[in-house]
């Protein structure tokens, strides 16, 4: 149990499918666009805690991940055992979003994004690195606890880790999908997709599909 517990801890920041399968990559910046589809979705997500949660600072990794596709596509209580393409399970989850918006989902995942702060958000955020995140698990036995006390240690505001996907538009830029995933301690996260239309020049989150919880 112990050993399942500490994998978890670093499967968050380790098992990345984007990051496996790099070599040498060149990271392209997102545009203005994306940071407003961001936006508004972490204020969507979060603004049923901001009452409840004193530690209100976010914790975003500074690289976008790809991981939502595996997770979409994957059933991972059957030895990783893949199903249908993810463009297809997609579609089944999501029923009213344009084929061109899954297609870019599809091709802007492919590589790497590194995420600035331009963000518009109303809680207090900091970008960090997957280097840096793992940094701040160390020391790190075999107990997941004691490997979030070491996180929360060095960021104390902080009550979980946000990881981002590329942004997917169809064609008239009134649609997109994005992959949202968290995590705050050995058994607690989790990741959906959501699907966001843009109405009278702002973004709004219409339909989100849990993928995953731990």
């Amino acid at each position: 149990m112990k050993r399942k517990l500490f994998l978890l801890v670093f499967s968050f920041l380790v098992v990345d499918p984007s990051v496996a399968n790099a070599q040498a990559e060149v990271l392209i910046e997102p545009e203005k666009a994306d940071y407003a589809v961001y936006s508004a979705l972490i204020d969507n997500y979060f603004s049923g805690s901001r009452a409840r949660h004193s530690k209100n600072l976010l914790i975003i990794e500074n690289r976008t991940t790809d991981e939502g596709q595996y997770h979409l596509t994957c059933d991972t209580g059957m030895a990783g055992q893949c199903k249908k393409p993810f463009a297809d399970r997609l579609r089944e989850v999501l029923g009213d979003v344009d084929q061109s918006a899954v297609d870019n989902f599809v091709l802007r995942n492919r590589a790497g994004r590194s995420l600035t702060a331009s963000f518009a958000i109303e809680e207090k955020y900091v970008l960090v690195s997957k280097e840096k995140l793992k940094e701040a698990f160390e020391p790190c036995s075999s107990e997941a606890w004691d490997c979030w006390k070491n996180f929360f240690k060095r960021y104390p505001k902080a009550s979980r880790i946000t990881r981002l996907s590329a942004v997917g538009f169809n064609s008239e830029r009134t649609q997109a999908l994005v992959y949202l995933a968290t995590s705050c301690g050995g058994l607690c996260g989790g990741g959906m997709i959501a699907f966001l239309v843009k109405e009278q020049e702002r973004w709004k989150v219409v339909e989100k599909k849990q993928l995953w919880i731990s």
